[in-house]
């Protein structure tokens, strides 16, 4: 009586002799930094604030190059003010870093160059159904 099963029920190990097998996939979820110095706010604020708040933070509170002796010893002094520890030099710049981070810029053709360009092709065009 201990080994006997009804027709069409589970098997061992939730086995199913009658039914195919379902794999379930799933995309994994990006991997995104580490929260740093924002853990500090718990569980309080919702996640995407608090990782926006951490970047944001580490970009100011890591050392800058200065503009003018180069060196990478500059910190954030005030909202927009920042100091080089070895040069001595104040100046303005951003508030959370000194300049604009730099993108990569495409290569844009003029619209006065396509327009040319067009031009030529269409001066090709008719010289060659005149001479035909």
């Amino acid at each position: 009586m201990g080994n006997f099963q009804f027709p069409g029920t589970m098997g061992k190990f939730g086995e199913s002799p009658s039914s195919p097998t379902l794999i379930i996939t799933t995309n994994m979820a990006k991997k995104i930094e580490k929260l740093g110095s924002a853990k500090r706010f718990g569980a309080r604020y919702g996640t995407k604030p608090k990782y926006q708040f951490a970047k944001i933070e580490k970009e100011q509170r890591r050392k800058h190059k200065c503009p003018y002796c180069n060196a990478i010893a500059v910190k954030r002094i005030a909202m927009g003010i920042w100091n080089c520890r070895k040069c001595d030099s104040t100046f303005t710049g951003r508030a959370y870093t000194i300049t604009k981070p730099v993108a990569v810029e495409e290569k844009i053709e003029e619209p006065k160059q396509i327009i040319e360009e067009e031009a030529d092709e269409a001066v090709e065009e008719v010289t060659y159904k005149e001479g035909a």
